[in-house]
């Protein structure tokens, strides 16, 4: 991205943040969302045992003329703008990188999450054609063994690697290669080790996340789903990744706020590694700022229902786009509504990022990304 398009960007999501907060703060007026993304697909390679994808099977998605039509009405209306792909495992779609190259083809500023296990350097090729600004990857363990148990498929560690490996070796060195690792029973005793090879690797840095708590405070499945696992086994296997020993969660978060200050990639601000020890301690702990999630999100599942909480369970899609346009589901009564109670939503929630966020951590985030 040259600096007039950084410009561009940056002037657009300072006055979309402004008018997010009046809209957050008095529940009057109109904004536009500054989180854009798109779950191409629900399919997945992996069998990851807190993810239910693997387990969805044959459902509707979008085409890929859909897609075209769908991101085209998102340009016209946001003019500059950057969105996420994901899903699922998004290159199990042969059309995934004709829907990269359609928003290239828009001047969409992409960005991709992936398990990385499907990165050829075939693959890797074309993605450094399309001007990518981030890539994501999911990694939870510096050993195989650990990586591969939390994800579910032998050998896909390597695989993973290679796939990383050959992002480097053939995209942008301004695309950024973002390291996605949650915090488990597993793991815990490797995620230094995982910042620390970021580092030597010279990656972009990690996200850090912790095992959400929701599926064993409330555990049931999604409304409507028949899923051909045993759900209370799954709850069992569930609850023993979670990490036993807090002291070492203490531990841990102190020394990688330690770490960042230090410049190591780590892009969690501080705040935010605080909330997660505090998560781990007492899962009910409320957020104090009311929730950004109904201003910021704008996101499409794969078969064009649009979500403005990542938490779809709780709140029903707002529209479909198949039957509407992007603006006409973002500005329709049913929108507002959703906002209004994501506005005063009060549960339990790991997406700590829509409560805490403030424009100089977003500030600070647009400068790592961008």
């Amino acid at each position: 991205m040259n600096k007039i398009d950084k410009i561009k960007l940056a002037s657009s999501y300072l006055f979309v943040h402004l008018s997010q907060q009046w809209v957050l703060m008095s529940g009057l007026g109109s904004c536009k969302p500054s989180l854009v993304c798109a779950l191409v697909n629900w399919q997945c390679n992996f069998k990851c045992y807190f993810c239910f994808h693997p387990y969805y099977g044959k459902r509707e998605i979008l085409s890929l003329e859909d897609w075209q039509r769908i991101l085209s009405q998102l340009r016209s209306w946001l003019g500059t703008f950057r969105m996420n792909f994901l899903g699922g495992e998004p290159f199990l779609r042969n059309d995934f990188i004709d829907i990269l190259a359609h928003a290239r083809k828009l001047g969409i500023m992409s960005g991709i999450t992936t398990n990385a296990s499907l990165i050829t350097e075939e693959i890797a090729k074309e993605l450094s054609k399309l001007d990518l600004f981030s890539v994501g990857i999911s990694i939870d363990g510096i050993k195989a063994e650990t990586h591969e148990y939390a994800r579910g498929c032998p050998g896909m560690f390597d695989k993973a690697m290679a796939g990383i490996a050959n992002l480097k070796k053939y995209c942008k060195p301004d695309m950024k290669i973002v390291i996605r690792t949650i915090i488990m029973e597993k793991n815990i005793d490797e995620i230094i080790p995982i910042v620390n090879w970021i580092k030597d690797w010279g990656l972009t840095g990690v996200i850090i996340q912790p095992l959400d708590y929701a599926p064993i405070l409330n555990p049931v499945p999604p409304p409507g789903e028949t899923l051909p696992v045993d759900f209370e086994k799954w709850i069992k296997t569930y609850s023993e990744n979670q990490v036993k020993d807090l002291n070492k969660i203490d531990i841990l978060c102190d020394e990688l706020i330690a770490m960042k200050k230090e410049g190591a990639p780590i892009l969690n601000e501080p705040g935010a590694l605080e909330i997660i020890k505090e998560y781990f301690h007492n899962p009910t702990i409320r957020i104090a700022q009311k929730c950004q999630a109904g201003v910021q999100n704008f996101m499409i599942v794969p078969n064009g229902d649009v979500h403005t909480c990542v938490n779809t369970v709780a709140f029903e899609p707002i529209g479909n786009l198949k039957t509407a346009s992007p603006k006409e589901i973002w500005t329709s009564e049913k929108a507002k509504k959703t906002r209004e109670d994501i506005r005063k939503c009060e549960r339990t929630c790991l997406f700590f990022s829509h409560a805490k966020r403030s424009l100089i951590d977003k500030a600070k985030m647009f400068i790592r990304y961008i």
